[in-house]
């Protein structure tokens, strides 16, 4: 399988998860934690638009690798975010961020998805990687 990147971005900012949903006062669903993680969402958005420019990955496969920069509290010691947020509700903000910013058609053309949290000292935020598959040939005869 041979991977060619198509795109990558640093979207600033610290990563919030896109989690469980809850019934709103309108009786529609939504995500606990809405209001943050709108705004994350559309920080990710803009920043993929304005460099991809809304043209959409012509691939039958994408592989995704993310790495979340997460700030770190002044009492840990730790040297990796073992704790919440769970690296999986954050790579769905992404995941579903792409998909509004129009990167593929759908997010189930993922057939790969890396995700790491890391502390940084200053600068918060997600390293977005996103590469179009082309299978080998053995891969394509069977």
């Amino acid at each position: 399988m041979k991977v060619d990147e198509v795109l990558r971005v640093f979207v600033s900012g610290v990563p919030i998860p896109q989690g469980s949903k809850k019934i709103g006062g309108s009786g529609q669903l939504i995500n606990d934690n809405d209001k943050p993680l709108k705004a994350w969402r559309k920080s990710m958005r803009t920043a993929v638009e304005v460099l991809h420019h809304g043209e959409r990955i012509d691939a039958d496969a994408i592989v995704v690798d993310v790495v979340f920069s997460m700030p770190r509290p002044a009492t840990v010691r730790r040297p990796l975010p073992s704790v919440r947020p769970d690296v999986d509700k954050l790579l769905r903000a992404v995941l579903d961020a792409l998909t509004e910013a129009a990167v593929w058609k759908d997010d189930g053309q993922v057939v790969t998805a890396t995700a790491s949290k890391v502390y940084t000292p200053d600068r918060p935020g997600a390293l977005i990687r996103v590469g179009r598959v082309t299978p080998n040939k053995e891969e394509r005869s069977n």
